[in-house]
């Protein structure tokens, strides 16, 4: 019995080999091996994004590597920290069993050159180096996505909102920032801010630090949102002093849309800005001036030690235990 339960045993391992080698022969072509497209981020110098048919935004936005940055368009800053970010995970793409293979498929998960959501194509100095087409999502955070030079389709673990096809997603947000400390800001015809060993200084008197820091920081740390219309009411004028020299800023206002734009002398073109931002930048002169004593504040707690001034008032009488005895008068 025991003799003839191992020979079935044996029996049993040697099919599951044969079948082991024979789905390996069938599938080996499709067995993972390392990564969809091989491409190095750093030797990267242009990426190019495209939306299908099927697109929300139906354009093309165009990156390009310079010596100073990254360009959107090759006309204005790109945000390098995103674009890297991207990048990584483009040449990152594991390559796991595919979800398909056939035409049929590819038009199905809308990868193929007439019907695909995103098409990335990422260039180096030796040309062409991925050439990426991104469908429909099977889940949350998952989109199938296939090279143009292979017909394997993989579901991956990334979205087409992280290749966004409008402009203002990749515009470098700080290029109307200050460049390093800021020394003095003159709003035209209204007030003039400096800094000076004893802290800063409004029209030439001392100003409320704090007023005065909170203001510098909105031009030290300014970000906009986006590449606006040349449209609106202009409302100030500001010359910042920093590293490069003067910097000339111009705010304005469109009432009808109740929004802030920016031109910049060292900047071509007109860039929106929050609100909030630019209603903190336009403030007046009292609101940098320091605060002064109100008058009726109540007086600064005598201790017990402290002496009493003794205050006459007209008309009040003295106690008994005090009047001068009759024998003085």
């Amino acid at each position: 019995m025991n003799t003839r339960v191992g020979l079935l045993a044996v029996v049993l391992g040697v099919q599951m080999l044969l079948v082991v080698a024979v789905l390996a022969m069938v599938d080996g072509d499709r067995a993972p091996s390392g990564t969809i497209v091989g491409f190095d981020p750093a030797s990267v110098t242009s990426m190019v994004l495209t939306g299908g048919e099927d697109a929300d935004n139906k354009s093309t936005v165009s990156l390009t590597r310079k010596e100073a940055g990254w360009e959107l368009d090759d006309t204005l800053p790109a945000d390098g920290d995103k674009i890297r970010e991207v990048l990584d995970k483009l040449a990152g793409f594991k390559s796991p069993w595919p979800v398909a293979t056939s035409s049929e498929g590819a038009r199905r998960f809308e990868v193929n050159e007439s019907n695909f959501q995103r098409r990335v194509v990422i260039g180096s100095q030796q040309g062409v180096v991925a050439d990426l087409f991104f469908g429909t999502s099977p889940g949350y955070r998952r989109v199938h996505a296939r090279s143009a030079t292979d017909s394997n389709i993989y579901s991956v673990d990334f979205s087409n909102y992280e290749l966004p096809l409008s402009v203002d997603e990749w515009l470098l947000k700080t290029l109307l920032q200050a460049d390093g400390a800021i020394t003095a800001i003159k709003r035209d015809d209204v007030w003039t801010l400096e800094r000076s060993d004893a802290g800063w200084l409004v029209n030439s008197e001392a100003a409320g630090q704090e007023q005065a820091d909170r203001l510098v920081e909105r031009f030290t740390n300014l970000r906009v949102t986006g590449i606006s219309e040349n449209t609106g009411e202009l409302k100030a004028v500001f010359t910042v002093t920093d590293a490069q020299g003067a910097l000339e800023l111009s705010v304005y206002h469109d009432a009808e849309a109740d929004s802030y734009n920016l031109s910049s002398d060292r900047r071509a073109g007109r860039y929106a800005v929050p609100t909030y931002i630019a209603e903190q930048m336009i403030i007046d002169v009292d609101d940098l001036k320091a605060a002064k004593p109100q008058e009726g504040a109540p007086l600064p707690q005598i201790g017990q030690d402290s002496p009493v001034p003794i205050v006459e008032i007209p008309g009040a009488s003295i106690p008994r235990e005090t009047q001068p005895d009759a024998s003085t008068r």
